[in-house]
């Protein structure tokens, strides 16, 4: 592999995302261990490409499931807050053990308040596994 940077352009111009930090294997031969996550075929081509450039070994494949401590960080502190509360509240069991009253008297705010901040951070939270689902197929 080259010196310079031009093996970080198959980064950019294919749908992975690197995750961070690369390590140096091997500092004499310029050798990184770089971690590339996203769906299989951009994967591959960014492989090819980078392969071009110089020596590539790939050392392991596997599927990535992105975790839920993730997106739990991806909502607002907020959307935390209020998400948690619910939970302990037992908004969430079945049967549901708490109302948008509940939660709303344990944070302070009004009820209408709790639901839509819950409607709109089941949103994200939906969204994004079903989207995961769909790279995963």
């Amino acid at each position: 592999m080259t010196a310079d940077r031009s093996f970080l352009e198959p980064h950019r111009r294919h749908g992975v995302i690197v995750r961070y930090p690369m390590t140096v294997v091997d500092s004499e031969r310029s050798s990184l261990r770089v971690t590339v996550i996203g769906p299989d075929e951009d994967v591959q081509e960014h492989v090819t490409e980078t392969r071009s450039l110089g020596e590539l070994t790939v050392e392991t494949v596997m599927s990535y499931y992105p975790s839920t401590t993730h997106r739990f960080d991806e909502l607002t502190d907020r959307q935390q807050e209020v998400l948690v509360t619910a939970y302990e509240q037992g908004y969430y069991d079945i049967p549901r053990n708490a109302t948008y009253e509940d939660i709303a008297a344990e944070l302070d705010c009004s009820a209408s308040s709790v639901g839509q901040i819950l409607r709109r951070t089941e949103a994200t939270l939906v969204t994004a596994t079903v989207l995961d689902r769909r790279l995963d197929s």
